[in-house]
């Protein structure tokens, strides 16, 4: 399957970008799209530390169940953990999706939809 991703940014009345997204088109080399949306609020420290972690817990979590949605809800439970480790005052929703031999499988937390 060929797929072609876009991307669009616009912080409205913000002073910067507190959002941020995620893409693997090629998720654990088998053609598997990963997507990631990320809702930051109050600062971007969290919004960041998701972008960049919970598709690598989510990796790691799958490699060892192979239950997609078993496997997101470990993941979202275990940066939620690790965020709150963070001395930091900002937070973010979460949107994921990931399509695979014609299947969707959808996790979010907070707001995204």
């Amino acid at each position: 399957m060929e797929l072609d991703v876009g991307e669009s940014h616009n912080c409205g009345s913000c002073e910067y970008m507190e959002d941020r997204h995620y893409f693997d088109l090629d998720f654990r080399g088998q053609g598997e799209l990963l997507v990631g949306v990320y809702d930051g609020h109050g600062g971007d420290q969290v919004v960041n530390y998701i972008e960049k972690e919970l598709h690598q817990r989510f990796l790691e979590i799958l490699g060892q169940s192979s239950n997609f949605l078993e496997s997101f809800i470990l993941a979202y439970e275990k940066v939620s953990t690790e965020v709150c480790e963070l001395d930091q005052d900002s937070g973010a929703c979460a949107a994921n999706l990931v399509l695979t031999q014609g299947q969707v499988y959808f996790a979010n937390a907070g707001d995204v939809r």
